[in-house]
């Protein structure tokens, strides 16, 4: 049943960035902060056996450049139109 639904997906992104332990507004963040490339090798093992083909999003991107790339990523696949 795993990859039962891994044909639904016309992409799935990935964001690899890491994020600052020390953001401000997010007390949280520090208590995962030590997890963060752990989790990543988990949900690429798991993407994997499910048959699921992650696409990186290029780190270190400001979140409008990332909006921008994504876009541009699945308007030249074919999942959306191209807007511009």
């Amino acid at each position: 049943m795993r990859g039962a639904t891994a044909g639904l997906y016309d992409a799935v992104l990935y964001a690899r960035d890491t994020l600052d332990p020390h953001q401000p507004g997010d007390a949280l963040r520090a208590k995962v902060a030590g997890r963060q490339a752990g989790i990543d090798v988990v949900l690429r093992e798991t993407a994997a056996q499910a048959g699921i083909t992650l696409t990186d999003i290029p780190r270190g991107l400001a979140t409008r450049d990332r909006v921008r790339w994504v876009s541009e990523y699945l308007a030249g696949s074919g999942v959306l139109p191209h807007l511009l």
